[in-house]
C-alpha cells in the first residue's frame, strides 16, 4: 500500500486532509473504490477534475488535482494531493514506487508482436517466477505508471510492454521503469507519420537498449537487420 509518508517524501506539491493508505491508483473515476487514489487528468474533451466528487463518493481516499483547479475551488475538507501537474505526479509516484523493488524487469518494445511476445514470456517465466505484467494496452506515459504501481513485494519478475508513437517516448518510459533487460521484437512501418521512416522507428526503439545498465541484457532479433545494427 502507498502511505501518506511515501507521497510526502516525493516532495511534490502539498498533501491535505489525508493521513491514510492507498490500495490502488486509477485515472478513471468510475473505477474508484474504497481506498483508491484518483488522478484527475485534464483532457481535450473531458477534465478529470469534473469527476472528483464522483470518485470520492465511490470511496476514493485521495484525489490528485492541479494547483490551478484547487485555487479556483472550495476544497474544504477534501483529501487532496495538490500538484502543478497530476500527470507528472502520477509518473513520479510510479518511478519512486518502482525504485523499491530489486527484481528482474524485462521491457519489450517493437513495431509488432509486443503483446504476443509478452504472453509467450509470461507462459515460460511463470513456471519459475511470480510475475508482474502489463495488462491490456497499458504501455504508454499513463498506462506504464499505472502498471508499475501494481508491483508488490510478492512479485519476483516484471514483464513490461513499452509503446511509442513519438520520438523520446521509449527513453522516457525506460527511465520510469528502469529495466535490466530489453527486447525489441522488430522494426516496421508503424507510426511512420511521426518517425518518418524505418530508420526513425529504429532510433526510437533503440532507446530501450541504451537505457539498460552496464550489466543489462539485450535480446536481439537476428532476423531484423535494423536491430542487428543497434549497439546494445
Amino acid at each position: 500500500m502507498i502511505t501518506a509518508n511515501f507521497i510526502r517524501n516525493i516532495k511534490m506539491g502539498s498533501l491535505i486532509n489525508f493521513d491514510s493508505n492507498i490500495t490502488n491508483v486509477t485515472i478513471d473515476s468510475r473505477k474508484s473504490t474504497s481506498g483508491s487514489m484518483f488522478v484527475a487528468l485534464p483532457g481535450e474533451n473531458i477534465d478529470g477534475h469534473e469527476f472528483i466528487k464522483s470518485a470520492l463518493a465511490k470511496g476514493a481516499a485521495l484525489c490528485v488535482v492541479s494547483k490551478n483547479w484547487a485555487q479556483q475551488t472550495d476544497i474544504s475538507g477534501l483529501p487532496l494531493w495538490i500538484v502543478e501537474s497530476p500527470e507528472k505526479a502520477l509518473q513520479q509516484l510510479a518511478s519512486n514506487w518502482r525504485n523499491q523493488f530489486n527484481i528482474p524487469i524485462l521491457a519489450i518494445t517493437g513495431t509488432n508482436g509486443k503483446t504476443t511476445t509478452r504472453a509467450m514470456c509470461e507462459i515460460l517465466l511463470g513456471k519459475k517466477y511470480i510475475l508482474h505484467c502489463t495488462t491490456e494496452n497499458l504501455n504508454n506515459h499513463l498506462g506504464l505508471p499505472l502498471t508499475l504501481l501494481k508491483l508488490t513485494q510478492e512479485h519476483t519478475f516484471s514483464l513490461l510492454e513499452l509503446g511509442s508513437n513519438h520520438f523520446g517516448e521509449i527513453a522516457f518510459l525506460s527511465k520510469l521503469c528502469k529495466p535490466n533487460a530489453g527486447l525489441i521484437t522488430n522494426i516496421g512501418f508503424g507510426h511512420t507519420e511521426f518517425f518518418r521512416d524505418l530508420q526513425g522507428v529504429a532510433r526510437e526503439k533503440e532507446a530501450l537498449f541504451q537505457a539498460l545498465p552496464d550489466n543489462g541484457i539485450s535480446f536481439i532479433n537476428l532476423n531484423d537487420p535494423l536491430i542487428v545494427k543497434m549497439n546494445p
